[in-house]
């Protein structure tokens, strides 16, 4: 039996999966979280391709996220930095589906 971490990690792999599926993308899992599984670096959990790009995923399960990543109820999104990092970019996973399909069909994310 495997640890109630890597358990998590893996349905966490798991949900990603379903989740661009179910928006009408390809994604695939690597076995045993390791990239090379699928022809990829070490690190790699999850790719998914989107409009013919393809998102090398990596997939972290935490019991708590700090709550000055998360973006604020009046926010779709929160960007973070750590000093002399690159930016990164927080946000749901449905609302970055949701900005992939309506770019995908060039309409204006922002509008209803």
């Amino acid at each position: 039996m495997s640890s109630a971490s890597k358990q998590k990690g893996n349905r966490l792999e798991r949900a990603i999966v379903k989740a661009f599926t179910d928006a009408g993308h390809h994604c695939t899992r690597a076995w045993g979280s390791n990239g090379r599984s699928i022809g990829m670096p070490e690190d790699v959990d999850n790719v998914a391709t989107v409009n013919g790009m393809q998102l090398r995923i990596q997939a972290k399960a935490r019991k708590r996220v700090a709550d000055f990543m998360k973006p604020p109820p009046s926010c779709n999104a929160a960007i973070i930095k750590e000093d002399r990092g690159d930016m990164l970019v927080v946000m749901t996973l449905n609302d970055f589906l949701d900005c992939i399909a309506a770019w995908s069909q060039g309409q204006d994310p922002n509008v209803p």
